[in-house]
């Protein structure tokens, strides 16, 4: 996946293809989409938890969706 800004995030543990039905591909896509999201959260959420990194470096080693996203489960 690519943001408009450049940032990237590589899907984690499977390729999607688009070949046949779009329906299916693109179900499969969101998926992976998702997981890959899930995993990249659940990372970033114990990195800023357990790790004695400053917060300038944690925001630097994560992907700015996940950035915000845990920083506000965090707040709350």
């Amino acid at each position: 996946m690519q943001s408009p800004e450049g940032e990237k995030i590589l899907f984690q543990g499977r390729n999607v293809l688009p070949k046949g039905e779009v329906e299916s591909w693109l179900m499969s896509f969101q998926d992976a989409m998702r997981d890959t999201l899930s995993k990249r959260m659940k990372k970033g959420k114990k990195d800023y938890e357990e790790s004695s990194k400053e917060r300038h470096v944690w925001v630097l080693d994560h992907p700015s969706q996940i950035v915000v996203t845990v920083a506000q489960i965090m707040w709350t």
